[in-house]
């Protein structure tokens, strides 16, 4: 049970320094021993600060002094509280003097603190055609799409899944986390290309409705110009013939013609 718990942390160790080393690639930072790199507190600062995307003040960049340490670690801590994160059993001291079992656990809490969104992606991989025998083969091809289609970072190894009676759990959960927050960046995209979609529908039927407008508007003024000068060239002759013709004339365009346009 012991050696069984050992490779756990050993698992979860690695995938958590690959988590934060893809986090703070931004400043130009790794680490390669998680707890000996996080002990003096500046690296957690950096972390937080990304992830918070805000400053945490001034702080030891160098610290020599222990109580230099404790102060980086409690600013730190400090900030993860304030956020709302519930952190039991978890002291400066314990990640200063190297609590592996802690640090890694205030990891964790860290990484859970991000919202995920569970939102799949059927398109990636064609299930008929996969081998269901090639456990490992599987595995790595879905490693290989995430890193390649997805851009998720390859905390974990093929070993680190298929080469254990049962994988560690918050391993896993951290990779995953990263497919999760991989696929609600693309339902927001998705959501924003629909609602262009359905804007320009709208314009181009707004825009098919002006244009209608303006061609019937373009008839019905020169209809009613070729009226106006039919009046204007008009001539009386004078008999009681030709009035009661331009009178019937008359009436029967305030019956129909002018009924017309008026109705358009």
């Amino acid at each position: 049970m012991a050696l069984l718990e050992q490779q756990w942390v050993t698992v979860q160790q690695k995938t958590f320094t690959k988590w934060l080393n893809s986090k703070l690639q931004v400043r130009d930072v790794a680490i390669k021993d998680l707890v000996k790199d996080l002990s003096d507190g500046v690296v957690l600062i950096h972390l937080l600060e990304i992830l918070g995307n805000e400053s945490l003040g001034r702080y030891a960049s160098k610290p020599k002094l222990r109580v230099q340490r404790f102060e980086n670690v409690n600013k730190a801590l400090d900030f993860v509280k304030g956020r709302g994160i519930h952190l039991t059993n978890i002291g400066a001291e314990d990640v200063v003097d190297g609590n592996r079992k802690i640090i890694l656990g205030l990891i964790w809490m860290i990484i859970l603190s991000c919202a995920l969104l569970d939102i799949h992606r059927p398109d990636l991989i064609n299930y008929d055609d996969l081998d269901k025998s090639d456990h490992r083969g599987n595995m790595q091809l879905a490693f290989d799409i995430a890193s390649k289609a997805i851009g998720i970072p390859d905390l974990l190894d093929v070993e680190d899944v298929c080469d254990v009676a049962k994988p560690d759990d918050r391993s896993l959960m951290t990779y995953i986390a990263y497919w999760f927050h991989a696929f609600s960046q693309m339902e927001r995209v998705e959501n924003a290309g629909r609602r262009v979609e359905k804007f320009v529908s709208n314009m181009s039927g707004a825009w098919e409705m002006q244009n209608s407008f303006e061609q019937h508007m373009r008839e019905l003024l020169r209809q009613i110009e070729r009226q106006r000068q039919c009046w204007e060239d008009a001539q009386f002759e004078g008999t009681y013939v030709d009035a009661k013709h331009q009178a019937t004339e008359l009436t029967l365009y305030k019956r129909s013609q002018k009924r017309k346009w008026v109705a358009e």
